[in-house]
């Protein structure tokens, strides 16, 4: 069966809507709260990704630096997750 286009963009709309729609929540949370990425962050999280894959730091480096808006991206994604883990620490427990 092939790709009908038209139908997958309908199917899937209504998460993509929603996969934005958090984003922009958590990037609005971040901005209200200060978090940010510092250059640290980013190192760690290379250095985690070099040694999760048994790959050199050099190579993950290299990898988001040679893909368009790579760095940016591994950014927003690690806002992202520190956004998250300041939510859940602030939660009150129930």
């Amino acid at each position: 069966k092939s790709l009908n286009v038209a139908e997958f963009k309908k199917e899937n709309r209504p998460m993509a809507v929603k996969r934005v729609k958090g984003i922009v929540i958590l990037q609005d949370i971040a901005e209200k709260e200060g978090l940010r990425i510092s250059d640290e962050d980013v190192s760690v999280a290379m250095a985690a990704m070099a040694r999760n894959s048994g790959q050199k730091l050099e190579q993950v480096f290299k990898y988001y630096e040679s893909q368009p808006g790579g760095l940016d991206n591994l950014r927003e994604s690690l806002l992202a997750q520190k956004t998250l883990t300041f939510l859940y620490s602030s939660a009150n427990k129930v």
